[in-house]
């Protein structure tokens, strides 16, 4: 599917996820002030979701006719490595830029204005999404595509299975991942490794007997 003919230009959401590796929350968090437009990166600052409310003795407020009892909440990522920059390769950039423009009309047909504190992928209206509706927006881009129905989640784990495949150095994808341990994203895509780890000592074999002939 190509990345504008979804009804709803923010499903380009869905394609920067499969190409950096954030998690819904972190999706959903981004304002255009987190996006750098001279080192062409994304900085991960702050989450976004739906969290049971409490009251002024901080215990959980109990269900009852009228109350709602959970919030839409941001907040800062829980550790520090999951505050983070990543950088955009050029194919990303100019396609979230190109997205910005398409943003930036959308909510000017409305009387509304881009700004700095926009989220990147907001509603129609230019607020933030709540991440079930953006689910459901994963869902029905999915089956517009003829797609199998799989978790956002799916998309992290694509990402980082095929930067592995890629011959990405796992320090780095567990940085970009936001990782706190670099064993924590080995013990999660160790099955990525075995075809990495075989061309890795394929490009050894220049060195094979080298001493010998030198």
């Amino acid at each position: 599917m190509a990345v504008w003919e979804s009804r709803t230009i923010a499903a380009f959401g869905i394609i920067f996820t499969l190409s950096t590796g954030i998690r819904l929350c972190e999706l959903l968090g981004l304002q255009w002030n987190d996006v750098d437009f001279t080192h062409h990166t994304s900085c991960i600052r702050r989450t976004v979701g739906r969290l049971q409310k409490v009251d002024e003795s901080g215990k959980l407020i109990s269900k009852s006719d009228g109350i709602p009892t959970t919030e839409i909440v941001t907040r800062s990522p829980k550790s520090a490595t999951a505050r983070r920059v990543i950088p955009l390769f050029p194919q990303v950039w100019n396609d979230l830029m190109t997205y910005h423009d398409r943003q930036q009309e959308m909510l000017c047909k409305q009387g509304l204005q881009l700004t700095s504190s926009t989220p990147v992928f907001s509603t129609p209206a230019g607020i933030v999404y709540e991440p079930r509706t953006y689910e459901d927006l994963f869902k029905r881009t999915l089956k517009a595509a003829d797609l199998p129905n799989i978790n956002f989640h799916a998309l992290r784990h694509t990402f980082a299975t095929r930067a592995l495949e890629a011959g990405m150095d796992i320090k780095v994808l567990s940085s970009i991942l936001g990782h706190a341990q670099a064993s924590t994203t080995l013990n999660l895509y160790a099955h990525a490794l075995p075809d990495h780890k075989r061309q890795s000592m394929e490009k050894m074999s220049s060195f094979y007997g080298a001493e010998c002939s030198a």
